[in-house]
């Protein structure tokens, strides 16, 4: 577990508590999902974090959002970028989230880098393309408060009655 230690924090890397991950995964509603609170080690993350704030970002706009993205990371030459894209796509990670997704055929992964400023946003949508089997986000945000806006609101099609109620919300 060379590659995944040199990345994930070591509380998630003890096998009983990808066990509860697991179980916590395939537990949550209304959907499987899992919120991984200081996954990465810091230092690694920081330099992530650096790096990808480096990059150039170019505005995108629909009725569905409006952000700056990057490029795709995969072509970027900074070496953290690299070592990290090389990382995410490792047969070791991917073993890794098999096991706690139970998802069998994970493949390539997708990598952007995303920038929501004042006004920016993403509408409520479902992550479901032929080809995606899990999405993820990487928030390196600091000091964010929930008045600043722009929770991850995880969506029920309907609860109570109404349609589109958040179920859950990370700040």
């Amino acid at each position: 577990m060379v590659i995944l230690a040199d990345w994930i924090s070591t509380e998630y890397l003890d096998k009983n508590r990808i066990l509860q991950l697991k179980k916590q995964f395939l537990t949550n509603k209304p959907f499987p999902y899992l919120i991984l609170k200081d996954f990465f080690i810091a230092k690694k993350a920081d330099a992530l974090k650096k790096a990808l704030l480096s990059l150039q970002y170019e505005r995108k706009n629909s009725d569905l959002f409006s952000f700056l993205q990057s490029g795709d990371l995969k072509v970027v030459k900074n070496r953290v970028i690299q070592e990290f894209v090389a990382f995410y796509n490792s047969e070791e990670l991917k073993k890794y989230i098999s096991t706690i997704t139970t998802e069998k055929e994970i493949k390539g992964i997708d990598l952007s880098g995303f920038i929501y400023e004042d006004t920016d946003y993403l509408l409520p949508h479902d992550d479901r393309l032929q080809s995606r089997k899990i999405a993820y986000v990487l928030n390196f945000s600091e000091k964010f408060i929930e008045k600043d806006g722009g929770q991850l609101e995880f969506f029920s099609t309907i609860r109570n009655g109404k349609e589109f109620t958040p179920v859950k919300v990370v700040t």
